[in-house]
This record gives C-alpha cells, structure tokens and sequence, in this order.
C-alpha cells in the first residue's frame, strides 16, 4: 500500500502555496486540496499546472477561514463576522455543529455547493 502524504490549506496565502509547490517539486508530498474561497485560490491553480501537479489538488471545504463564497452564509452569525469572513466559532466549539437551525443548514449547503462548483 502506497504511503499518502496530504499538505492541506493549498491557496490560503502565497507563502503557504509556495511551500506546498515546493514539497510537491521535491516529491516529499502527494497530494494538496485547495481552499477555493481563500485571496490566493486562482493563483495557487495556476502554479500547481505550471508545476504539473494538478491532478493531485482536490477540494478542501471550509468553513472557518476566510471570505465565504455566498451571502446566505456570511448573514449567518454562527459563521461569520459582521464584516462577512469567517469567524472560526464553528470550528473552535464542536458542539455548535450539532445545532444548526434549518436557515443555517441552508446556508451551510449553499456554501459547500458554491465552493464545489469553483473548484470544477
């Protein structure tokens, strides 16, 4: 069975980025997953076909960092701030998943369906 080293967090920020595309060059890793709603996403596409690993990038969802895809969810304080990035709430207290009313279960699809769709 072949050993899967995974570097998340791919387009979070340029240096992060770069460091993945480095590992990746050097074959200390596998595989990335992008995070699509994140300032460095399209860039980070581009350097991982520049590179020519770009069929080792799958989706990383996410709902704690950054700048959310869809207005449904940044409305919804659970996740968001008032400013509309994510606040990290759901993702620092496990019990707030447990919780969600049926306008954040809404908004939780929506965002995961956006952030799907950028990433085809």
């Amino acid at each position: 069975m072949p050993l899967i080293i995974h570097a998340d967090d791919f387009g979070k920020d340029e240096s992060v980025s770069r460091c993945i595309v480095d590992v990746m060059r050097r074959g200390w890793c596998s595989e990335t997953s992008l995070m699509v709603n994140m300032p460095f996403a399209d860039s980070a596409v581009e350097l991982a076909r520049k590179e020519g690993f770009s069929q080792h990038v799958g989706l990383h969802l996410n709902l704690t960092h950054g700048m959310p895809l869809t207005d449904d969810i940044r409305n919804c304080q659970r996740f968001c701030n008032a400013d509309g990035t994510f606040n990290k709430f759901f993702h620092l207290r496990i019990t707030s998943r447990l919780w969600l009313s049926a306008r954040e279960r809404r908004a939780v699809a929506t965002e995961l369906e956006a952030q799907l769709e950028k990433f085809l």
